[in-house]
C-alpha cells in the first residue's frame, strides 16, 4: 500500500503508516484529571509565592512553614497524580477506576506532608545528628521533604506503620486485639 494518504480499512490496527489513527483516543475523564493536577500545581505555586512575597529569606514563622508544606506536599502528590494518567494514556490503559485515587491523591500527599513535618519537627524522625536547623535552610529542608513525602505518599505509609508497630506492637498482634488473626 502506497503513502499516499489512504485510510486504513476495517480494522486495521495503527502504526507509523496511519499516523492520523490514534491507537486510543486519549479519554476525556484523564484530560480532565490532569487539569485539576495542573490546577492544584499553579495553586501551590501561589501558594509559595505568597509566602515568599509575605517575608524576607528567613523569617518564617510557623503558620508560614505549614503553608509551605502543604502546598509542597500537595504538589508532590498532583506530579505523582498527573505521572500516572500520562503513562497510562500514553499505553492505551488508562484505567476510570483509579479516579478517586488521582483525585484525592494531592490532598492524601498534604496532609501526609504535614505529619511527616511535624514529626520531624517534634524529633520522632531524625534525619541527621549533626544537622543545624538554622533558616533559610530548615525551611527549604521541610519543603523539600514535604514534596518528597507527597511524591512518595505510598511507601510513606508504609513507613509510617512499620514505625507504628515497633512502636505499639507487631500487627499480629495488634491483629488479635481486635478478634482478628
Amino acid at each position: 500500500m502506497p503513502d499516499s494518504g489512504e485510510q486504513p480499512q476495517g480494522d486495521v490496527p495503527a502504526g507509523p503508516r496511519f499516523p492520523q489513527k490514534l491507537r486510543g483516543a486519549v479519554p476525556l475523564l484523564g484530560m480532565l484529571v490532569l487539569v485539576y493536577d495542573v490546577v492544584v500545581i499553579i495553586a501551590a505555586g501561589l501558594v509559595a509565592y505568597g509566602v515568599g512575597a509575605g517575608g524576607t529569606v528567613g523569617s518564617f514563622t510557623f503558620l508560614a512553614r505549614a503553608k509551605l508544606t502543604l502546598a509542597f506536599g500537595a504538589l508532590g502528590g498532583a506530579m505523582l497524580s498527573s505521572r500516572y494518567v500520562i503513562y497510562a494514556i500514553r499505553h492505551s490503559a488508562y484505567d476510570a477506576r483509579r479516579l478517586p485515587w488521582q483525585v484525592l491523591a494531592p490532598v492524601h500527599s498534604a496532609v501526609l506532608a504535614g505529619i511527616g513535618s511535624a514529626a520531624v519537627q517534634g524529633g520522632l524522625i531524625t534525619i541527621s545528628t549533626s544537622w543545624q536547623a538554622a533558616e533559610p535552610q530548615y525551611t527549604l529542608f521541610l519543603i523539600s521533604f514535604a514534596f518528597l513525602v507527597g511524591f512518595a505518599s505510598e511507601p510513606f505509609v508504609k513507613r509510617l506503620i512499620m514505625a507504628a508497630e515497633s512502636l505499639f506492637g507487631e500487627s499480629g498482634e495488634l491483629n488479635e486485639g481486635m478478634g482478628q488473626k
